[in-house]
């Protein structure tokens, strides 16, 4: 009870400092006409000095002269108009009101919405999440498959539990029970695309990395009824790629761009992806064949995905903060930075993901796609509005050493030259990326943009 009191108190308190100045009695205070009217003649006294200090001459100190005077007639009818609104008494009432009114409803709210009589509940006194703990805290995949499977039992058309049974048992390497569960999914679902999708998602995890044919028509199907799903796209792009058709799936990744949200947090990938594609077309037998992310979906994120949705990213930032406490410990671990900084990016932390590919860099140099990812969070740590900074040109020059036509290098690099003024530089950057892009793609409308904006006619 003594808490509430001093709730109370604090809200009244709060509210009394925020309106008491409109309780107090209106002074004398001169009108904003009289200000103005000193700021004009002042205006005028400056007027004469500046003729006299030979700043001004007669005929533009006249016109100045006859402006101010003009702003002087204007501002007499105002100084003579009485103010118009709710007279001191009524504001003091409405302040006095709202001081009563609003810790009153507050509190109505509460006491209707929200739970104040709930006690706190730590984690070892929920029973459910400490069924499918290990040991040492994490996650148990196979308590939490046995879970899932008794409460399916009960409910045998929960499409959500369906899709839990088979993304953990893909995480546990359970290749022919998840796609059993997967056959579930999509009759429950009536075969809906995002459930296509996810379905394909895991074929090729299982494969490996190779989109199967299996899984092409999966994709094509969701993509079919689903124009938007932008997974499957770059599935069957990379599908292209893997069959040999490699100029196909450039194609198909650069529409995937071009349709991309500005905000999405895979686009660094793909632009990656596309880095790599294009270096094996230019025959850099180096450069391997395009392929996803071998990562699979962490352990822990089955049992997640069961947390209430205020408490999943609470959950998920516990287990990159994780991931980042392992790493200080065991610093050589490249795997691990790559994908501590593609989950800093998600979650929005651009520097933090920026550092997380320094330190990626770091251990493989000649890594191109690492140097591309880490300038990329690095501008994004900054402004909208802000110029390429010269941190970010530093990693894209050490890029194009290392490949001279890739083609994010180049864009960037021509930007920071034209801003810096050097716009013959900025012009070979945009022409030596003109050359390897396709005439009618929006790439090369965007570069020819930037080549006319330095003089240069494409």
């Amino acid at each position: 009870m003594l808490l509430w009191l001093v709730l109370a108190l604090l809200t009244a308190f709060a509210l009394f400092v925020l309106l008491r100045p409109l309780t107090r009695k209106p002074g004398s205070e001169p009108p904003r006409t009289a200000y103005d009217l000193v700021i004009y003649r002042d205006q005028l006294d400056e007027i004469g000095r500046d003729v006299g200090r030979g700043v001004l001459g007669e005929g533009e100190a006249a016109a100045a002269r006859l402006e101010l005077e003009r702003r002087l007639l204007a501002s007499q009818p105002r100084a003579e108009t009485a103010a118009r609104g709710l007279s001191p008494r009524a504001i003091r009432v409405v302040a006095l009101a709202t001081m009563i009114a609003v810790p009153v409803l507050a509190l109505s709210l509460y006491l209707k919405l929200g739970s104040p009589g709930r006690p706190d509940e730590p984690l070892a006194a929920r029973q459910t999440e400490r069924k499918v703990l290990a040991s040492d805290g994490s996650i148990d995949l196979a308590k939490a498959k046995v879970m899932l499977e008794a409460k399916l039992a009960g409910a045998p058309d929960s499409l959500d539990g369906w899709v839990l049974l088979a993304r953990t048992d893909g995480a546990q390497g359970d290749w022919p029970g998840a796609r059993a569960a997967f056959d579930k999914v999509l009759v429950l679902s009536k075969r809906a695309p995002e459930m296509l999708e996810a379905y394909a998602d895991l074929l090729v995890a299982e494969a490996k990395g190779e989109v199967t044919p299996q899984a092409v028509a999966l994709l094509h199907e969701a993509v079919t009824a689903k124009p938007d799903l932008f997974r499957a796209r770059y599935y069957l792009a990379l599908a292209k790629a893997q069959g040999g058709d490699i100029p196909g799936g450039l194609a198909d990744w650069r529409a995937l761009l071009a349709d991309a949200p500005k905000d999405a947090p895979w686009i660094a990938s793909v632009r990656n992806v596309i880095a790599e594609a294009e270096r094996q077309l230019a025959g850099d037998d180096s450069a391997p064949v395009p392929a996803p992310s071998q990562a699979q979906p962490p352990a822990e994120m089955a049992a997640i995905m069961k947390l209430p949705a205020a408490d999943r990213m609470n959950a998920i930032r516990g287990m990159v903060a994780g991931l980042a406490a392992r790493l200080e410990q065991d610093p050589k671990d490249l795997d691990g930075w790559k994908k501590l900084g593609r989950s800093y990016r998600v979650l929005g932390e651009a520097q933090k993901s920026a550092d997380a590919f320094g330190r990626a860099a770091a251990l493989d140099p000649k890594d191109t796609g690492l140097l591309v990812s880490q300038a990329d969070a690095l501008q994004a740590s900054l402004p909208d509005d802000a110029p390429i900074a010269p941190a970010v040109a530093e990693l894209y020059r050490k890029v194009e050493v290392i490949a001279p036509d890739q083609q994010q290098a180049q864009w960037f690099l021509g930007l920071a030259e034209k801003q810096a003024g050097h716009d013959e530089a900025a012009a070979a950057h945009w022409q030596r990326l003109l050359a390897q892009l396709q005439p009618d793609t929006p790439e090369a409308k965007a570069v020819r943009q930037q080549l006319e904006a330095v003089g240069v006619k494409k």
